[in-house]
């Protein structure tokens, strides 16, 4: 019997902070808002739309967001 993946919880209005390296789409220390969070069924994960102060959205998978983000 294997185990069934647990959902992420992130929720719309949340704020999470960017602790990755740098990269063209986020910037270390800043914080970003949930604006959506979306579950693929297909996948069995879950997407999370962030949107910065400039009210540019961002996408970041599951997996990304575990390795690169924390809560605020």
């Amino acid at each position: 019997m294997g185990f069934r993946k647990q959902l992420l919880e992130v929720l719309v209005g949340q704020k999470f902070q960017y602790v990755g390296k740098k990269n063209d789409f986020f910037t270390k220390d800043k914080t970003y808002f949930v604006k959506n969070v979306e579950y693929d069924f297909a996948k069995i994960e879950t997407e999370v739309v962030f949107i910065d102060d400039e009210m540019n959205d961002h996408v970041a998978p599951e997996n990304f967001l575990t390795k690169n983000f924390k809560k605020l």
